[in-house]
């Protein structure tokens, strides 16, 4: 069965003769449209994703195992590129089946992604045209895809730009508005994570793409169970559809519990049914089954890989440990199947794994429970270590550690000093004699070994008093930056800080920061003026600590602290006076405005194509102009951040003009080039074709000899 093969059904006809007519498609602008623009709902990944898949079925096809190249659009080149190197199109084939909707020659190869002719004219969804480039049988040929005045579309070869190469394969251009990079190269980075790693593109151009990470917490045959991903996907050639259990024919409890993981299955290309939009699945009879089959492959893999972590682990606390990890703690992937049909196999030596708590009551041991918990009040917050007796419940946790009493006093300062620093939650054991602790151990699955006398633990450091320098060491805030601002205090960790050290501080009040016009901010304003400060000077890594009001004095009587208001403003001030920065974004500015309302930018870029010009040409002096205006946004490429920065510290710098007004070089040019003017955008897009008539023309005004 091929992937477009579908069901045969046929309606009889009986009692007479009838009239008979098949359907047709009206090729009209509507239908077109609908085809194109009003198939996707996202329209831009439709475009990388479309014309990226085409790319990995030509390898596919012509038996190249390389990476495709892929060209992300930044503000300087705002263009999206998808070259492959495989089989090409003939100009036949360009002319006929790439213009033809439904048209396709992969329906019958399961090995590939495309069949409904369809991808290749995604990019009409968003533009108006596109460039196409085949290179077939030696020859490299120009087409121009574009939406006519009948709003048809149609395709326009460009015979004057062929040209000889020694290999085939398809080049797709479109041009991206400046308000649409940042989604293409996130969708790009989407798209590709999807991807098998042996067909993941070749990106340049855009510094900004993020090549896909991920944390995998369980995989097996064709499926993983990852950290970033919360819902159920399927992937089926190189393609991630997201699966609906509600739209599952005969879907059980455990195999809808199994979805809710986030479960990332792996499909060959026949055995899902999509839409021809590709961003849905078709919940048809072959899709339902083939869905249900590999949930229950995946099920008998969990329960296999369960049982065989299991069986390596020396204790059965240990093992308790490795399933609260995997089904019972909080933030558990596998949380929604701990209570299904897998208790019967959360076994270790024989011994039944069937709880997160276990009980032991005895008189003859004393139990105290040392804890962090965080509490927060409508104003303040705050971190404290809570103590529990008579503890008859142990919680089985990764963060849960053992602690005996070997000493007269002090257990509980170094107990309590231990969970401070390490975040854990501690019970102190004293036991009567050998055979109760061998009892209790034997009762919770421990080797004994666990156990920290707490003799061992360190001693905590206390601060002296009475003297001229008193604290040397101070309860301080380290910032940590978290996704969600609900609960403030989770922006800091407590620390404790030897003040003899230095460092960078800034004020704060009870969560919040006090700015330098003594203003509270909410914490993720330190992560704002970090990210501008990070991105100016990306080798330097800032620690700040907040330091709260009782022992601010401290840190601003040390010479070795610094706070870090007043280091940023010393850096602007220096940037102002030494650096003229005020001048240098005047030019930043001037120069990005010139390059959004100026097709002639792009004559900048290739200048030394049209060398050479009349030297007190127009063109020879907005050359001169652009570069030197260039060295501005060279020097300071991230004017916006040091503009931020002056805000965050409240340092005004001073407005200036730019050097030179570009904007009146499109009207000099306009009068000493007039046919510059006429010239379409979409040349100067593609400027490199025509480059040639271009410099022709503006060698033959200014009477330049070549």
């Amino acid at each position: 069965m091929n992937k477009l093969s579908v069901p045969k059904q046929f309606v009889e006809r009986s009692g007479g003769e009838f009239q008979r007519q098949d359907f047709t498609i009206a090729a009209t602008a509507e239908a077109f449209r609908i085809l194109s623009e009003g198939l996707y709902s996202d329209k831009i990944q439709a475009i990388v994703r479309e014309l990226s898949t085409n790319a990995v079925d030509s390898h596919i096809m012509a038996g190249n195992s390389n990476p495709f190249d892929v060209h992300l659009p930044s503000s300087k080149e705002p263009w999206f590129t998808v070259k492959d190197y495989g089989v090409g199109l003939s100009h036949e084939d360009v002319m006929g089946l790439y213009t033809t909707y439904f048209g396709t020659n992969k329906g019958d190869d399961n090995n590939t992604t495309g069949c409904f002719g369809l991808g290749s004219k995604s990019p009409l969804s968003k533009v108006r045209s596109f460039s196409v480039i085949s290179r077939y049988g030696g020859v490299e040929r120009h087409y121009i895809v574009s939406i006519n005045e009948e709003r048809l579309p149609e395709i326009n070869y460009l015979p004057e730009q062929d040209r000889s190469v020694n290999y085939t394969g398809m080049e797709i251009q479109v041009a991206v508005n400046s308000s649409d990079i940042y989604y293409y190269v996130r969708n790009a980075e989407l798209v590709y994570s999807y991807f098998d790693e042996k067909y993941r593109p070749n990106i340049s151009n855009n510094t900004s793409y993020k090549t896909p990470v991920e944390t995998v917490i369980l995989c097996g045959n064709k499926w993983k169970i990852t950290q970033e991903n919360y819902n159920p996907l399927a992937v089926q050639g190189n393609v991630v559809y997201p699966i609906n259990a509600e739209k599952i024919k005969g879907i059980t409890t455990q195999q809808r519990a199994l979805l809710q993981s986030g479960v990332i299955i792996s499909f060959k290309n026949n055995e899902l049914m999509f839409t021809p939009s590709r961003e849905h699945l078709s919940y048809n009879k072959i899709t339902c089954d083939n869905i249900l089959v590999r949930l229950d492959s995946v099920i008998k893999d969990i329960a296999n890989i369960i049982s065989a972590d299991l069986a390596n682990c020396k204790t059965l606390w240990e093992a308790r440990v490795l399933v609260w990890g995997l089904l019972w703690s909080s933030n558990s992937r596998l949380k929604c199947i701990s209570d299904l049909t897998y208790s019967n196999f959360l076994q270790w030596n024989g011994q039944n794994i069937s709880s997160s708590t276990i009980s032991f009551d005895n008189d003859d041991i004393d139990v105290t429970l040392f804890t962090m918990k965080s509490r927060s009040y409508s104003r303040r917050s705050s971190n404290k270590i809570y103590r529990y007796k008579d503890i008859t419940d142990f919680h089985v946790s990764d963060k849960t550690v053992f602690c005996e009493c070997n000493m007269p006093r002090g257990n509980y300062t170094r107990c309590e000093n231990y969970v401070r620093e390490h975040g854990v939650n501690v019970y102190l054991i004293e036991f009567k004699d050998g055979t109760v602790r061998k009892n209790f151990c034997d009762i919770l699955g421990l080797s004994g070994n666990e156990f920290i006398l707490t003799s061992n633990l360190p001693k905590p450091v206390y601060a002296s008093r009475g003297t001229k320098n008193a604290l040397p060491k101070a309860s301080t805030f380290k910032y940590i930056e978290q996704p969600s601002y609900a609960q403030l205090y989770k922006f800091w960790q407590e620390v404790q800080v030897d003040i003899s050290q230095g460092g960078f501080y800034i004020p704060m009040r009870y969560s919040g920061i006090v700015n330098k016009e003594n203003r509270l901010c909410q914490p993720q304003w330190l992560g704002n003026l970090l990210d501008c400060f990070n991105t100016i000077y990306p080798d330097k890594d800032l620690e700040i600590i907040g330091v709260k009001p009782s022992v601010i004095k401290l840190f601003n009587k040390s010479d070795k602290w610094v706070n870090i208001f007043d280091y940023i403003t010393d850096l602007v001030n220096s940037a102002i006076t030494n650096d003229s920065l005020g001048q240098h974004i005047a030019n930043v500015k001037e120069l990005e405005a010139f390059k959004y309302h100026s097709e002639y930018m792009a004559l900048w870029r290739w200048r030394k194509q049209f060398m050479p010009l009349k030297p007190d040409g127009i063109l020879h002096s907005l050359f001169d102009t652009i570069t030197v205006m260039q060295q501005s946004d060279i020097k300071f490429p991230e004017y916006r951040q040091w503009q931020n920065l002056a805000v965050y510290c409240c340092v005004n710098i001073p407005p200036c003009k730019p050097q030179y007004d570009l904007s009146q070089y499109n009207k000099k040019i306009n009068q000493s080039l007039p046919m510059l003017a006429l010239v379409d955008g979409n040349v100067y897009a593609h400027i490199e074709k025509h480059i040639q008539s271009l410099k022709h023309y503006i060698h033959l005004v200014e009477g330049v000899k070549v």
